[in-house]
């Protein structure tokens, strides 16, 4: 377990929420299939602040999307917490792993006229690596 996953956990546990993150990964365990709507709401928060906190969870594994669900015409991810460590580990492997291939694809798309064929040939195995890992 990351030390910053362990150190929002201990303030749970102790119920002194001291970071926005503790607060926000509070309520996603205590609301199984929360969304970041009823958090923005319910926990009092901007999203400009919200986002952030959010993202690193899901980038550490410790919070992951379950479905989908329609709120003022917009879809929301239903959001829990990931408890089992290996889950957590694969989790956050997963989605490095989709943002990096996104990060490429774009440039690819962007900036293919500004490489070499060479070094575009290596980026679509590498494209074709990690779109099959």
């Amino acid at each position: 377990m990351k030390a910053k996953t362990k150190t929002y956990l201990e303030q749970i546990k102790s119920g002194k929420l001291k970071s926005y993150t503790a607060r926000i990964l509070n309520f996603i365990i205590t609301h199984p299939g929360t969304n970041i709507a009823e958090m923005k709401n319910m926990l009092d928060i901007r999203h400009q602040t919200l986002t952030p906190c959010l993202n690193g969870l899901m980038d550490d594994g410790v919070v992951a999307g379950s479905g989908q669900i329609k709120i003022e015409g917009s879809y929301c991810s239903k959001l829990h917490y990931v408890e089992d460590e290996s889950s957590r580990v694969y989790i956050a492997k997963k989605r490095r792993n989709d943002k990096f291939l996104l990060w490429l694809n774009r440039g690819l798309d962007e900036f293919e006229e500004n490489f070499d064929p060479f070094f575009i040939q290596e980026l679509l195995v590498l494209r074709q690596k990690f779109s099959n890992g």
